[in-house]
């Protein structure tokens, strides 16, 4: 693919504008100068006839014709007849009135960038002039409204409140939170305290019958599993009594076994009864 291109411009300075831009960057000369010097002499003894032939070349070959553009002198000499005027001081005031009324002062030299300013607006009328030309760019950034500061600063002072309310309160209920959380803490290890016998006795007397009189009602599947159970326990209670007894029974009759003077004891004491 080839490319055309639509205008074309050319940006001439000479070197004295080229000096007072540098110098406007507060460089000291001997920093820029002898760079600046040698850059010079090499480009004007390599492109001396180059401008004309590039300019011919657009013109034959594309059929173009370049807009050229100059860059103007700096505007660092004085104004005819001022100096003279106020080199003067009797006759400062007269020479002020000797001036033609019709004279109008100076014409203000454009800067470079209004110069290059006014070049791309003249492309851009040509251009828009030989065909419709679709920009793509996207729209300059609104300006931001004016905000009132003074309101800005007692909304967030408001705001600031607003929020050291709400966290205090948010402390006060965390707080509070966890005091109720310490107090359930110490209520469930009374409570565990309180209840180890209680645990223990049922753990001893109670849960193993229970299980044993479940474990029945599982394998025998009764039709009234609930009376079943109550007659399994009865029955279990009325033997647990009769294998204590018996266990007593038999522990009197090893000590009297053992111990005469004990049977007598004993003997005599279940007499009364």
């Amino acid at each position: 693919e080839t490319f055309r291109p639509d205008c074309v411009a050319f940006v001439f300075a000479n070197d004295e504008c080229c000096q007072t831009r540098l110098k406007a960057k507060g460089i000291p000369e001997e920093q820029w100068q002898p760079n600046f010097l040698r850059k010079m002499d090499r480009w004007n003894k390599e492109t001396a006839e180059a401008t004309p032939l590039l300019q011919d070349f657009f013109r034959s070959k594309l059929n173009l014709e370049p807009q050229v553009v100059t860059e103007p002198l700096p505007s660092s000499a004085a104004v005819p007849g001022e100096s003279a005027a106020s080199s003067s001081p009797a006759g400062a005031g007269a020479g002020a009135e000797a001036l033609p009324q019709s004279q109008s002062p100076p014409a203000a030299v454009p800067s470079v960038e209004e110069v290059i300013e006014q070049a791309a607006c003249d492309l851009s009328s040509k251009l828009e002039a030989m065909k419709e030309v679709n920009n793509f760019m996207p729209p300059p950034p609104k300006p931001k409204p004016q905000i009132d500061v003074a309101g800005e600063e007692g909304e967030t002072e408001e705001d600031e409140a607003a929020r050291r309310k709400e966290a205090e309160e948010l402390r006060k209920r965390k707080e509070q939170e966890e005091r109720l959380e310490q107090i359930k803490k110490e209520e469930l290890v009374k409570l565990e305290k309180h209840s180890e016998p209680l645990r223990q006795y049922l753990m001893t007397f109670v849960v193993p019958q229970v299980t044993s009189g479940l474990i029945e009602v599982c394998r025998s599947q009764p039709e009234d599993p609930v009376g079943f159970l109550a007659e399994y326990l009865t029955v279990y209670s009325q033997l647990s009594r009769k294998r204590a007894k018996a266990a007593r029974l038999a522990a009197a009759a090893a000590a009297t076994a053992s111990d005469p003077t004990a049977t007598a004891v004993t003997v005599q004491a279940a007499a009364p009864a």
